[in-house]
């Protein structure tokens, strides 16, 4: 799971997975479907960062103390909370542009739906990771002088901790190389908590998986093999959470 500050949560792809005719609402009626996703992830932040602190004392026993914003992890409860407030609110703008009763019947199914998220959030728990490890940047790639032959790459890091748990994985960057050349990643940008990186690659954007067995050190390259890439396991998606913390009050608002 990526950690809640990682960035982008929820996408209009998500949108359009639970409402197939979201992108002809928005054009229709000039809504910015990206400007409400970032409206709605804030409105969130702002009411878990108000809930968090109110956990009794010695529930917590993280190394940063009472958890923040970063120490929380987007569990599925979560995301769907963000996704429903989102399609509530585009809803919302439609119909007070319009006032046509068919975007208001919207409106009202997706502020129950985001109120029923929030709920659910509330039984199971907020999760949270006590040492949290940020998404990492897009690596730098480059070429060094090898016995490869020319080919397009599909490259991802992601940091790990002294406990081996590994954050969330970058985007992705292509490279491209020459013959007589061997592909080598760098990670920047380093969080405190990383002791070291994990580099995933592939021929394609689909076929991206891991290419270093342990996980490399700060600072150090990492250089594609001659005999070509090896076939590790699939990105994942951040850290599992560690802990469950259930809020003092239900959350209330679609």
């Amino acid at each position: 799971m990526s950690v809640f500050t990682d960035g982008v949560i929820a996408t209009i792809e998500d949108l359009r997975g639970y409402e197939s005719s979201i992108l002809n609402v928005a054009h229709t009626e000039g809504i910015d479907l990206t400007a409400k996703l970032a409206l709605s992830q804030e409105e969130v932040a702002v009411e878990l960062e108000a809930l968090l602190p109110r956990r009794r004392a010695g529930v917590w026993n993280g190394v940063n103390g009472r958890p923040k914003l970063d120490n929380v992890v987007v569990t599925r409860p979560l995301k769907q909370w963000l996704i429903f407030r989102t399609l509530a609110i585009v809803y919302r703008d439609a119909y007070n542009s319009q006032l046509n009763d068919r975007y208001l019947g919207k409106r009202k199914e997706y502020s129950e739906l985001a109120k029923w998220a929030a709920r659910m959030l509330s039984e199971t728990g907020v999760g949270v990771v006590s040492a949290p490890i940020p998404k990492a940047n897009e690596p730098v790639v480059s070429m060094t002088p090898g016995n490869g032959v020319a080919g397009r790459y599909y490259v991802r890091v992601a940091w790990r901790n002294t406990l081996g748990e590994e954050g969330a994985p970058s985007e992705v960057c292509v490279a491209d190389t020459s013959d007589g050349t061997l592909l080598t990643v760098a990670a920047a940008d380093p969080p405190p908590v990383a002791s070291g990186w994990s580099v995933y690659a592939g021929t394609s954007a689909d076929d991206i998986t891991l290419q270093s067995v342990e996980a490399i050190g700060l600072g150090q390259q990492w250089t594609a093999p001659e005999a070509g890439l090896i076939r590790g396991r699939k990105p994942g998606d951040g850290q599992d959470a560690e802990m469950y913390l259930t809020v003092d009050r239900t959350l209330q608002r679609g």
